[in-house]
C-alpha cells in the first residue's frame, strides 16, 4: 500500500513537470516570437513614419528653390505679384480669382508667348466692369499698327505648372498686365489667345517690395520656402515687412503646385 502511494506521488509530479515544461515550451516558442514580432514591426512602422516626416533642409541657392520661388515670390514685377495676393498676409490658392491667378501667371510668360498679330476686324474699345474697377479701354496697337497678342495654349501650360495638371479657369477673365490695370489682355474667341488694351493714365509712386529666399524645406509631401520681404517706398528706405512661407505640394506626375503664401 505504501509502495502505491509512492508511485502515484511520483506520476502526479511527473506530469506537473511535463505540463510545466510543455507550456513553458509553448511560450518560448510561439507566444514570446509572436510578441517579439509585433514589437519589431511597430518599432519598423513607426521608423517608418518618422523617415516620411523627416523634413529636410535645402540649399535656397539650388535650382529647385530659386526655380519654384522666381516663379510665385517677390522679384522682377514684384509690384504686379504683390497686387496678385491683394497684399494679404494668408493667401490660399484655392481661394484665388482666376484674374489674380492670372496676373501672376503673366509674370511667368516666356518672351515667345508675347507675339504681333495683324489688326483685322477687332473691337477698338471695350469696357471692363468688375469690383475692381469700371473703365474704357483702347486697343493697343504697335508702331507698325499690329496688335500684341498672346496664345491661350501658352497661357494654359503656365496656368497648370503653377496650380496644377487638373486645374482650370474662366477665359472670360482678364489678363493684368500691371497692378494699377492700366493695361490688360483679353481673351479673343476667333483668335483663340489674348489681345492687350490700354486704358489712359498714369502711374504715381508707388511703394516697392522686394523678397529674398531665407530658407527651404522640404518633406515627402511639400516643399516650403521663407522669403522675407521689405518694402520701399518712393521717399524712404527700405523697410521689413515680415517672412512668408510659400508652399508647394508634390504632385502625382512629380510636379510642384502653388498651394498657399501665409506670413509667419
Amino acid at each position: 500500500m505504501k509502495i502505491n502511494k509512492v508511485l502515484v506521488v511520483f506520476v502526479v509530479i511527473f506530469f506537473l513537470t511535463t505540463v510545466a515544461g510543455a507550456s513553458y515550451f509553448c511560450y518560448d516558442n510561439f507566444f514570446k516570437v509572436d510578441s517579439e514580432t509585433k514589437d519589431d514591426t511597430s518599432v519598423e512602422e513607426n521608423s517608418t513614419e518618422e523617415k516620411n516626416n523627416k523634413e529636410e533642409t535645402l540649399d535656397v541657392n539650388s535650382r529647385l528653390v530659386q526655380s519654384l520661388y522666381n516663379k510665385v515670390g517677390l522679384v522682377d514685377d514684384s509690384s504686379n505679384r504683390y497686387e496678385a495676393y491683394r497684399k494679404s498676409d494668408n493667401i490660399l490658392v484655392s481661394e484665388m480669382s482666376d484674374e489674380d491667378k492670372l496676373a501672376l501667371v503673366y509674370t511667368n510668360l516666356l518672351s515667345y508667348s508675347f507675339q504681333t498679330l495683324p489688326n483685322e476686324n477687332l473691337d477698338q474699345e471695350i469696357i471692363t466692369n468688375n469690383s475692381n474697377y469700371n473703365s474704357n479701354y483702347q486697343l493697343l496697337l504697335t508702331s507698325y499698327g499690329h496688335i500684341n497678342f498672346i496664345p491661350f495654349s501658352d497661357v494654359e501650360l503656365k496656368f497648370k505648372e503653377l496650380f496644377g495638371q487638373h486645374e482650370t479657369f474662366s477665359k472670360d477673365s482678364i489678363i493684368r498686365e500691371d497692378s494699377d490695370s492700366l493695361r490688360i489682355y483679353v481673351y479673343n474667341n476667333n483668335l483663340n489667345g489674348y489681345i492687350e488694351y490700354s486704358n489712359v493714365g498714369g502711374i504715381e509712386g508707388r511703394i516697392s517690395y522686394k523678397g529674398r529666399v531665407v530658407s527651404a524645406k522640404k518633406s515627402d509631401k511639400n516643399i516650403t520656402i521663407t522669403e522675407e520681404v521689405t518694402a520701399t517706398s518712393p521717399e524712404g528706405s527700405p523697410t521689413t515687412v515680415g517672412n512668408y512661407v510659400y508652399t508647394f505640394n508634390i504632385d502625382d506626375d512629380g510636379m510642384y503646385s502653388f498651394v498657399s503664401r501665409i506670413k509667419e
